[in-house]
């Protein structure tokens, strides 16, 4: 498994995330610190091998700040930008400090060259993520 650990300001518009990712096969993870505090942060790991991914998840871990409101959100785009695929939890309500995962089983499923990202919304505005290459 190989693993890579990107920061990557992630821009999530008409919920497209547009960040430009380092090298990685299926098999890597990456993670995004909130507020510089190393317990906050949205991290996506995403298993399998060249463009088949067996499973992917997009994680939100915020103890010691909180995060208002959130949704977090996994998305697979194309080289091109175009999400492939899409998955957003529903809204949690209040003040959350747990944290939230959004996981998904895939079997062995292959994507197109692309990236898979992670990232979340606090009070309906889109913050940083993170993203890793696929393929």
């Amino acid at each position: 498994m190989r693993s890579l650990r990107t920061i990557v300001p992630a821009v999530l518009a008409t919920a497209a995330v547009a960040a430009v990712p380092s090298a990685a096969q299926a098999d890597a993870t990456g993670t995004h610190l909130i507020n510089k505090s190393p317990t906050d942060n949205v991290h996506i790991t995403v298993l399998g091998h060249g463009t088949t991914v067996e499973k992917a998840s997009a994680t939100l871990a915020a103890p010691a700040f909180g995060v208002g409101n959130p949704k977090v959100y996994l998305t697979f785009f194309d080289l091109k930008g175009n999400i492939v695929e899409q998955h957003v939890t529903g809204q949690h309500t209040g003040t959350v400090r747990s944290p939230i995962t959004l996981e998904r089983n895939y079997g062995a499923k292959t994507f197109p060259l692309g990236r898979a990202c992670a990232a979340y919304s606090e009070n309906g505005v889109m913050r940083d993520g993170a993203c890793v290459n696929i393929g």
